[in-house]
């Protein structure tokens, strides 16, 4: 009975050691848990910051990018429209008093007044200013539309040529004749710009159009002064 007595008072004893060895595993683990949520809290902080910082400086860089192609368009724009009224205003510096001139001729049925003439050619240089800014506008998908926009450029810089090169043979050489073959001339290559335009922008095509009208205008006020004088 006593040795019977003494087994069962020890076994109490060995789970109650076990009991006492398992609860600071539990807890040392819970601390561990606790410091790497920390660790990896405390990590993702600076990759927050990092993070915003970057967006930040990408939206400047995008902010300056854009109000330097706005800047470059500006130029473009400028240079586009002054450079017609440089090559008008050039010619009639030539030419001289071409309103004084036009107003000494026998003029024809329809012919505006004198004062009219400056201003029609000053809002037809802009128009066409305003084509060729928007032809250098656009971007050609392709090499066949690359190839259309240097063309039109190109007959564009020979028809500012011809426009220069009119008044000389018209007002300072009164070569009527010759005048009015080299405005036919002016009229084709209107004409096909206006034509060449329609395919790569309808601003560029609407703004030549007025172009091309006043020339055919122009076209009958020669041909009839030629005939009458």
């Amino acid at each position: 009975m006593a040795a019977k007595s003494t087994k069962s008072k020890k076994k109490p004893v060995a789970k109650s050691t076990k009991k006492t060895t398992t609860k600071p595993r539990k807890i040392e683990i819970n601390k561990i848990e606790t410091k790497e949520t920390t660790e990896t809290k405390e990590t993702k902080k600076p990759t927050a910051k990092v993070s915003t910082k970057t967006v930040n400086n990408t939206v400047k860089m995008q902010k300056s990018s854009s109000n330097t192609t706005v800047g470059k368009k500006i130029v473009k724009l400028v240079i586009c429209v002054i450079l017609p009224l440089i090559v008008g205003g050039i010619s009639a510096m030539i030419t001289g008093d071409m309103v004084a001139k036009f107003g000494e001729l026998e003029q024809p049925i329809l012919s505006p007044p004198e004062w009219l003439f400056p201003i029609a050619w000053t809002i037809l240089y802009i128009l066409m200013g305003l084509a060729s800014f928007f032809i250098l506008q656009q971007k050609p998908a392709n090499k066949l539309e690359k190839g259309g926009k240097i063309a039109w450029l190109s007959l564009y810089g020979v028809q500012l040529a011809f426009n220069f090169m009119w008044p000389i043979f018209f007002f300072i050489m009164a070569d009527f004749n010759f005048a009015l073959f080299w405005l036919l001339a002016l009229w084709i290559m209107v004409l096909v710009l206006v034509f060449m335009a329609n395919r790569h922008s309808q601003a560029a095509m609407w703004c030549m159009l007025p172009y091309a009208l006043w020339v055919t205008f122009a076209a009958y006020l020669n041909l009839m002064i030629m005939v009458l004088n």
